[in-house]
């Protein structure tokens, strides 16, 4: 790894671009832009990091894109590291990276609720941009410095400059990226030949990726690397490449999951709302209220009509041993219980807003019977047992109508109690 040093700022430093330096096949790489994130990508990277946008959202493409940079921060801790999510970062300011500490698990924030996502799928979204980036670390173990992540004749190119330490657990790695296409008059083969020169081929290993991976990546490194101060160019930054890093990334927390996941403005478009549903009082709109009754009205009538039960639950123990959320790094201030006995109540992400819950009924002990509930984020683990109201118990028996499971809306009206309407649920059933 190379060290920094300071020179004077080249023309386009710290000034934020539209995207890469296009170029033609005879002057060298022809650069894709980042807006080619096909718009169903972006939401199920979304979707991927626990921040769900319908797919038949109306909401503008910019607007979700501000909500992908907001959770890319997330998942980085950013502010938690930086304080501040404007906070210029100037990697010569930290020390250095130390040789002995594994730089590998440094950069695998794995948090254990992460371990149960995509378990049988293939990775998609925020899951295989983990990968991309521990990938470079791998490479790096192998005396790998450049990587290129490539399918077809598209090609993001990244090469590792040097490692800081702006937290005593958190390395910053500064790259140098550059997003390549190749054309009719030259290959991709033949431009990563007169891109990379012949001496440092041996540096040189490459991971199959996607277009839409590949520009979901130079999007993070792009969105880091605007924060880098203009006097900051690193050695061996090289001739058409744009300088960035990298820190770990990891799940959301839970807090940042409710924040991303609530509506700003109408729920269908995300313009400023100019109304609300009045039979409900509970769903924002501009004028897209009649677009998305037939996704709404379930819920509507639920809130309006039918009636709703007050219900008490109870800490499970397997849930609440150590009383830390299963989403929690380890650097988020673990939220941890006086006792196994006296669980601290769980995290309210939904505020005052209606949300579904999914209620499973145990069928393993006839002398325990109970519910475990829980909502889409797991932000909760909860047991509702007929210790208190067997009425309100059968009732909600009754509503399982012999499924094992349900989906039910309900609202948080205290630590442990919710009211929930068992009269109607979702016209389908989700897939959490």
């Amino acid at each position: 790894m190379r060290k920094y040093r300071k020179n004077t700022p080249t023309a386009n430093a710290g000034q934020k671009p539209e995207g890469p330096k296009q170029h033609t096949a005879t002057q060298g790489p022809k650069v894709l832009e980042p807006s080619d994130i096909p718009r169903d990508y972006i939401i199920d990277t979304l979707g991927s990091m626990n921040i769900f946008i319908s797919k038949d959202s109306r909401l503008k493409k910019d607007r979700l894109r501000h909500r992908l940079e907001k959770g890319l921060d997330a998942s980085q801790r950013y502010t938690g590291i930086f304080g501040d999510a404007k906070a210029v970062v100037n990697p010569p300011d930290y020390p250095a990276w130390p040789d002995n500490q594994d730089l590998e698990a440094a950069m695998d924030r794995r948090v254990w609720g992460g371990f149960m996502k995509h378990e049988e799928d293939q990775p998609v979204g925020f899951m295989r941009l983990r990968e991309l980036i521990l990938s470079l670390v791998k490479a790096q173990k192998q005396g790998k410095h450049t990587v290129i992540f490539a399918e077809g004749s598209t090609a993001l190119i990244v090469k590792m400059l040097g490692i800081c330490a702006p937290k005593v657990t958190r390395p910053l790695i500064v790259v140098g990226y550059m997003s390549v296409s190749g054309t009719k008059q030259v290959n991709l083969a033949d431009l990563l030949k007169r891109l990379i020169p012949e001496d440092q081929q041996s540096s040189v290993t490459r991971v199959f990726t996607t277009t839409s991976e590949q520009n979901l990546f130079w999007h993070l490194l792009n969105q880091n690397g605007n924060r880098l101060p203009p006097s900051f160019q690193p050695e061996g930054l090289g001739e058409g490449y744009q300088a960035g890093f990298v820190l770990p990334i990891c799940q959301l927390s839970m807090e940042d999951v409710g924040r991303l996941n609530k509506s700003e403005g109408c729920v269908m478009c995300g313009n400023p709302s100019r109304a609300v549903c009045t039979r409900c009082m509970d769903t924002d709109y501009c004028m897209c209220q009649k677009e998305h009754w037939k996704e709404h009205k379930v819920l509507c009538r639920s809130i309006s009509e039918l009636p709703w039960m007050m219900v008490t639950l109870q800490p499970s123990l397997h849930a609440f041993v150590t009383g830390i959320n299963r989403y929690y790094d380890l650097d988020d201030g673990l939220k941890t219980t006086q006792s196994d006995s006296q669980p601290s109540a769980p995290l309210n992400i939904h505020g005052e807003k209606y949300h579904l819950l999914k209620l499973q009924l145990s069928l393993g002990n006839i002398d325990d019977p109970h519910f475990l509930v829980y909502d889409r984020y797991r932000s909760f683990q909860l047991l509702f047992r007929p210790d208190d109201n067997h009425l309100t118990f059968a009732i909600a028996v009754q509503a399982m109508d012999g499924y094992p499971k349900m989906y039910r809306w309900a609202k948080r009206e205290g630590d442990w109690d919710w009211s929930i309407c068992f009269a109607l649920g979702p016209d389908k059933d989700p897939r959490w």
